[in-house]
């Protein structure tokens, strides 16, 4: 065979003729296939299968049934960040449904698994507004990218939806951006995602915003969603959840002119109308931040969590609950059914002073049925610890439907009101309905008034039928034997007592 040079190059055009023919033949058979794809995929969908044969209302109830199944609330990963396995054994033990951790979010999210299987199953997801109607950001809504995202992907949800009440979770937590972005167009794009939802604010039944991370940027969203959220109503409003960074309170453009409680209120349409922004709100929950600037009307809420939010604690707190407006306006809401309140929201100052005024600090709160109480500073020697809310419930609280109890991080050193030991026992009350009190972290000081002061929180509670005690870490002998001492005197006398670490493991009769 001639491999000259001249051979080879009069040989060139009829190779490269039989090329393109060849690859000719290929785009032919590569359509041949795809149209075959196509056809056997048709198919598949159209085979008579036990789920296809179901009616498509009957699916649509299958699809509901599992979208309702999955847990989209954003908190729950950020709570476990900062929780004992002992503080989680009492809220399972202590606590009613709503204070134990939120649900996770979803790798899946079943509308849109359910979408993708067939033809058929999509139409149907389609035309199913429930499916559409719940919406929680994604674990990627960390990076602009993702906020990017999210909001077609919101977008996408509320068209879908269409007039189906909106139930609404945001978790944003920013973390270190590419050198080529700025700071503040994270926030920027958050602010354009929350805009969207608030586009459709009378649909929101819940809406759950959480944004703890330490970021100068959160304070403009705050202020944002306050600014909307104060000319704007929410009729179906149901549930609110707002838990923000503390760094937003350090840029101080939350604090309201006045600073008082009434100040903070958020109201529909600027303040110009009487319409109630939010008359179908029952359960609430706030923090620190958020309690500046974003509370919404209280008299409808039947359950009001205040937290105290991201630690740690504030030295200058720009805001406090004033003692006057937790009895006169928390405690005596009439429907209110569960409670809880963290010691460090409230103004030291404004202690009830005086231990006998019954009418004018006597609270009987009626439908309460679930009521924790907590505190979170560590000092075993600080005024806050002897001007307490717990002080304040074994002396001026009267709950008949009370059910649950639990008491976090209290040291009773001393007692409120110079009373001697004989004046706290009595008078004396006893919650009728009570079944279960949680102590978590709570020392008693071995001195007279003290000890006496526990002795009344046991008769009042002796109709609890648990008792749960549980430390974090092994408390100082001092108080680990006077709790023991006043155990032995069997103030529980009905109750099982479930002993925590520094007591013993498991539980023994009482």
């Amino acid at each position: 065979m001639d491999n000259s040079p001249e051979q080879l190059d009069n040989q060139k055009p009829e190779l490269e003729r039989e090329q393109a023919k060849l690859e000719e033949q290929l785009i032919g058979v590569n359509r041949k296939l795809i149209e075959a794809r196509r056809k056997l995929g048709q198919i598949h969908n159209s085979r008579i299968s036990g789920s296809s044969v179901f009616p498509a209302e009957v699916l649509a109830i299958i699809f509901e049934t599992l979208h309702q199944s999955q847990n989209l609330d954003p908190i729950r990963k950020h709570a476990e960040e900062n929780i004992t396995p002992r503080i989680r054994s009492a809220q399972q033990w202590g606590s009613p449904e709503h204070w134990k951790l939120p649900a996770t979010n979803v790798g899946h999210w079943a509308e849109v698994v359910v979408s993708h299987v067939c033809h058929k199953w999509r139409v149907i997801a389609l035309q199913t507004p429930s499916l559409w109607a719940v919406f929680s950001t994604s674990q990627d809504a960390a990076w602009n990218a993702g906020i990017i995202s999210e909001t077609k992907r919101l977008r996408t949800y509320l068209w879908r939806s269409g007039k189906h009440d909106l139930k609404l979770y945001f978790r944003f937590r920013r973390v270190a951006q590419p050198p080529t972005e700025a700071d503040g167009t994270f926030w920027t794009l958050v602010k354009g995602l929350l805009n969207l939802a608030l586009g459709h604010i009378e649909r929101w039944k819940h809406f759950t915003l959480f944004a703890p991370r330490q970021d100068s940027g959160v304070w403009d969203v705050a202020l944002t969603l306050r600014r909307a959220m104060a000319r704007l109503r929410a009729p179906k409003l149901e549930r609110l959840i707002v838990m923000l960074s503390p760094s937003t309170l350090a840029m101080g453009q939350l604090n309201i002119e006045g600073g008082g409680w009434d100040a903070q209120v958020l109201l529909g349409d600027g303040g110009q109308s009487l319409a109630d922004p939010c008359p179908s709100l029952k359960h609430l929950k706030l923090d620190r931040v958020s309690l500046v600037g974003l509370r919404p009307p209280l008299r409808h809420i039947t359950e009001l969590i205040l937290d105290y939010g991201v630690t740690p604690i504030d030295a200058n707190p720009p805001f406090l609950i004033d003692w006057s407006v937790l009895i006169t306006e928390i405690l005596r809401l009439p429907n209110l059914e569960a409670f809880s309140l963290c010691d460090e929201l409230m103004q030291l100052d404004t202690y009830p002073g005086g231990g006998a005024h019954w009418a004018e600090y006597g609270v009987d709160m009626p439908k309460l049925k679930h009521l924790r109480l907590t505190k979170l500073g560590n000092a075993l020697w600080d005024a806050s610890q002897v001007y307490s809310s717990l002080h304040f419930l074994i002396r001026y609280i009267t709950a008949p439907q009370l059910e649950t109890l639990t008491l976090y991080g209290f040291n009773m050193l001393s007692a409120p009101w110079g009373l001697e030991p004989r004046d706290w026992l009595e008078p004396s009350y006893v919650f009728p309905s009570l079944h279960s009190l949680s102590l978590v972290e709570f020392r008693v000081m071995n001195h007279p008034r003290t000890c006496a002061v526990f002795r009344r929180l046991a008769k009042m509670t002796s109709n609890a039928r648990t008792l749960l005690l549980s430390y974090g870490s092994h408390p100082p002998r001092s108080f680990d034997s006077v709790i023991s001492m006043l155990l032995q005197d069997e103030p529980w006398t009905n109750g099982q007592i479930l002993r925590g670490n520094s007591l013993g493991e498991g539980s023994d009769g009482g």
